[in-house]
């Protein structure tokens, strides 16, 4: 008994679907992968001490102007 292209085609894709997909690693590889990884955590520290400071500066603009509402109402 031979089977057709189509029906061979369709027992392998049904194989394939029944396989479990490879487990994902988020880990880097390579050297590459390594050096843009520990970039991007340089980068992620700088960019939380700048939120940081900006943090800080929109504290002391809004303190400053409540300060100096709070002296033009006793004025």
């Amino acid at each position: 008994m031979t089977q057709s292209g189509a029906d061979r085609l369709k027992a392998s894709v049904g194989r394939l679907r029944r396989r479990p997909p490879p487990p994902f690693e988020p880990d880097p590889s390579n050297a590459f992968e390594i050096v843009v990884a520990e970039r991007l955590r340089a980068m992620q520290k700088e960019l939380d001490q700048i939120r940081s400071r900006l943090n800080w500066l929109l504290c002391l603009i809004i303190g400053a102007a409540t300060a100096n509402v709070v002296l033009s109402l006793f004025q």
